[in-house]
C-alpha cells in the first residue's frame, strides 16, 4: 500500500512539474509575442490611453503605419459589444492606409474595465460621447476630418454621428449595416400576411423565411395575434417549422414534439400574467435555441475566418489576464431595464437600438460605403434602404457569409478599405 502511495505521489509529482513548466513556457511565449505586437511602427504611432469623456476614464488605441494619413474612427458594435480583446488583429490591417483609433464605448470592454458604469445610459449621453471623443482625436492627431468605420450597432450610432457633423467627416464604411426597424417590419408582414390568410403557409416561408415567425413578438402591443384562432395559427406554424428543421435530428427532434400550440395558445390567452410569462419562456427555451442553430447554421464561427480570435487575445498586447478575465465575466449594463420599477420599460440596449436607428435617416452630406454578408441582408431590406440613401458618392457590396463576415475576412476588409481610401482622395 505504501508502495502505491509513493507511486502516486511520484507521479503527481511530475504532472505537477508539467504543468507548471507548459504554463511558464505559454507565459513567456505570450510575452514575447506581446512585446514584438506592442512596437510602435518606424514613422507611424502606437498608443493607448484613457482619456476624459463626460466624467468617465474611456479606453482608447491609436495605431498606424504612417502618421500623416488619414484617421479613421473605429465604432464596435453592439451597444455594448466592445471586441477589443481580437479585432486590434484586424483593424492592424488598415493601418498602412489610416491611423485606425479603436475605442471601448462607454460600460464595455477596457473602458468598463478601469472606469465602471454608473448611472443609466441614455441616447443623449452616447451622442456626446462620440462628439467628445472625436473632437479629441481630431486635435490630437492635427486633422480636420476622420473617416468612420461602424460594424453592426456602430453603423447605427455612426450614422447618426455623420449625419450631425458632416463636417468633421471624410466618408464613413459601414459593415455589416443595420437598420433594424425596417427588418423588424418586413418580418411583420410576413405573419400578419399569413394570420390574415393572405398568402397561405408555403408562400409566407417562401416569401419571408422561418425566421419571420421565429422573432416574431408575439407578447407585444403591436402583435396582430388578437384571439386564439389566430395564436394557434401562428403557434401550429412554429410548430411546423422545428419539425421540418429537425427531421434528421432525434436529438432536436424532442424540442419540436414538446412544443404543444394548444397549450402554448391555453398560456398566452390567459388572463394571469404568471400564464403569459411561461408561455414566453417556453418559447425561449425551446423555439430559440433551434432558431440559432438552423437559421444561422451557414453563417461563418469565429474560427471560419482569416484571422484566428484565440490567438489575437492570447497575444493582445493591450489586455493583460486579469483584464481578459474582468472583461469576460462583468456586468452588462446594457441589459439593466430603463425604469427598475417597470419590467416592460425595455433594457437599454433596445432603448438605444430604437432611437438609433437609421431606417429614416438617409440623407448624408458625406460618402457612404457599404460591405454586408450576402447572408445578412434579410429580404434585401439593407440593400433597399441603402437605395434609398442621398449621398455625394456611394458603393455597395457583398461579401460571402453571415453577420460577422465583414470583420472574420479582414483581407477582403482591408481591400475594400484601400479602394475607399483611393476613391476619396482622388
Amino acid at each position: 500500500m505504501k508502495k502505491a502511495i509513493k507511486a502516486f505521489l511520484k507521479t503527481l509529482k511530475w504532472f505537477g512539474i508539467i504543468l507548471v513548466s507548459l504554463i511558464i513556457i505559454l507565459l513567456l511565449v505570450r510575452a514575447i509575442g506581446r512585446m514584438i505586437y506592442n512596437k510602435t511602427p518606424e514613422g507611424g504611432i502606437n498608443e493607448e490611453m484613457y482619456i476624459d469623456v463626460n466624467g468617465q476614464q474611456q479606453w482608447i488605441n491609436i495605431y498606424g503605419e504612417d502618421r500623416d494619413n488619414p484617421v479613421m474612427l473605429y465604432l464596435h458594435g453592439g451597444p455594448g459589444g466592445a471586441t477589443s480583446e481580437m479585432d486590434w488583429k484586424v483593424l492592424r490591417k488598415l493601418a498602412g492606409d489610416y491611423t485606425v483609433v479603436n475605442w471601448d464605448q462607454r460600460g464595455c470592454g477596457k473602458t468598463q474595465i478601469h472606469s465602471p458604469q454608473e448611472g443609466l445610459i441614455t441616447s443623449e449621453l452616447m451622442q456626446s460621447d462620440i462628439d467628445t471623443v472625436a473632437d479629441f482625436i481630431l486635435e490630437y492627431m492635427g486633422k480636420d476630418k476622420l473617416t468612420i468605420l461602424g460594424h453592426s450597432w456602430g453603423t447605427m450610432y455612426g450614422g447618426d454621428f455623420v449625419i450631425r457633423n458632416p463636417e468633421k467627416v471624410d466618408c464613413i464604411i459601414d459593415l455589416s449595416l443595420s437598420v433594424d426597424k425596417d427588418v423588424t417590419a418586413m418580418m411583420n408582414k410576413g405573419v400578419e400576411d399569413y394570420i390574415s390568410g393572405a398568402i397561405d403557409y408555403q408562400t409566407a416561408i417562401d416569401k419571408y423565411g422561418e425566421i419571420s415567425f421565429m422573432y416574431y413578438n408575439f407578447t407585444g402591443e403591436s402583435s396582430c395575434l388578437d384571439s386564439s384562432e389566430k395564436y394557434r395559427k401562428y403557434f401550429s406554424a412554429v410548430k411546423q417549422i422545428m419539425t421540418d428543421w429537425t427531421v434528421n435530428s432525434e436529438d432536436d427532434r424532442v424540442f419540436a414534439e414538446q412544443f404543444d400550440p394548444d397549450k402554448m395558445t391555453e398560456l398566452i390567452c390567459s388572463s394571469s400574467e404568471t400564464d403569459i410569462k411561461k408561455a414566453s419562456h417556453i418559447f425561449g427555451e425551446s423555439v430559440l435555441p433551434l432558431t440559432d442553430k438552423y437559421v444561422y447554421s451557414d453563417e461563418e464561427g469565429l474560427f471560419d475566418g482569416d484571422v484566428n480570435p484565440l490567438a489575437a487575445a492570447f497575444f493582445n498586447p493591450y489586455y493583460s489576464i486579469t483584464d481578459h478575465i474582468k472583461n469576460n465575466f462583468g456586468e452588462d449594463v446594457y441589459y439593466q431595464p430603463v425604469d427598475p420599477a417597470n419590467e416592460k420599460s425595455g433594457d437599454v440596449c433596445g432603448v438605444l437600438l430604437d432611437e438609433f436607428d437609421l431606417s429614416e435617416k438617409t440623407e448624408y452630406k458625406v460618402p457612404v460605403y457599404v460591405l454586408q454578408g450576402s447572408n445578412d441582408d434579410y429580404c434585401g431590406v439593407i440593400k433597399s434602404y441603402f437605395d434609398r440613401i442621398n449621398a455625394p458618392d456611394k458603393e455597395f457590396r457583398y461579401i460571402d457569409g453571415g453577420h460577422m463576415s465583414t470583420m472574420l475576412h479582414s483581407e477582403e476588409l482591408a481591400q475594400f478599405v484601400h479602394e475607399i481610401k483611393e476613391k476619396v482622395e482622388r
